[in-house]
């Protein structure tokens, strides 16, 4: 019996008949990051302002970290994506691997040039990097809250 397996690129969805790709599933949980990473980050910002937090400095900081954290959800998503292209499931998880080691040596970085350059705000810098995790919890309350018969804010994952 051969080890290797092929991972199926289609993701079904229950809530009708057709089927996504990766692609578009990517591209979705992308703009959904985004956008919940750039609210966050403006409340984060005004936050900062209201700490009497240096206006330009912060500015930078937000975006500096809003910036990183949006760019490594999609290099850990292309990782993914890469990944599933494999049929042999080690050379898979070194994929996988060798995109987490890289992504977090950046974020490494991202946090020294924060915590060290004089114009950008530590906290600017460091408190964004946690809203791609908060979007992605706080998903299930927000469809929940937010669904409505027509006009959906936030697509229902089933």
């Amino acid at each position: 019996m051969p080890s290797e397996q092929k991972y199926e690129t289609n993701i079904s969805t229950q809530n009708t008949d057709e089927e996504k790709t990766a692609d578009t599933v990517i591209k979705e949980e992308i703009k959904r990051i985004s956008i919940g990473t750039t609210v966050l980050s403006l409340v984060t910002l005004v936050v900062l302002l209201a700490f009497k937090r240096d206006f330009f400095p912060a500015i930078r900081g937000v975006f500096f970290g809003a910036a990183f954290a949006i760019l490594n959800f999609i290099l850990m998503s292309n990782a993914v994506k890469r990944a599933l292209s494999f049929p042999d499931v080690s050379r898979a998880k070194r994929i996988v691997f060798i995109s987490y080691i890289a992504r977090m040596t950046l974020l490494a970085l991202i946090i020294y040039i924060g915590l060290t350059a004089e114009n950008i705000d530590e906290w600017g810098v460091i408190v964004p990097l946690f809203f791609p995790k908060i979007t992605i919890m706080a998903q299930p309350f927000l469809e929940r809250l937010f669904l409505r018969k027509e006009g959906k804010i936030w697509k229902a994952r089933k």
